[in-house]
């Protein structure tokens, strides 16, 4: 069990960098899907995120945001009960083509 979630983590952070990996901070979940919310409101979302990854067993990675310091990063599925995506490929081509 416990290599089954360090092959997940090394994979995870492998294609960190390559592409959609599904995982998103509050932060670009939010810029993605245009919802504009004051600083409070996001760490309440982060934390709402976080209990329902817990209780879903979904892991949180820890990435650095140059203004927030370590922030998480969440499952998609998780933040789309939090905040429903708003845009969709032919609404917002630009974005989903650059991967985000």
């Amino acid at each position: 069990m416990l290599a089954q979630e360090a092959i997940k983590i090394a994979t995870a952070c492998a294609d960190k960098n390559s592409g959609d990996t599904g995982y998103f901070s509050i932060k670009a979940w939010c810029n993605l899907n245009g919802y504009k919310h004051p600083l409070g409101i996001l760490k309440a979302y982060g934390r709402e995120a976080s209990r329902l990854s817990s209780e879903n067993g979904l892991p949180v990675y820890k990435i650095n945001d140059e203004l927030l310091g370590y922030v998480g990063q969440y499952h998609k599925n998780i933040l789309s009960e939090i905040l429903p995506p708003k845009l969709t490929n032919q609404e917002h081509p630009d974005v989903w083509r650059r991967g985000y």
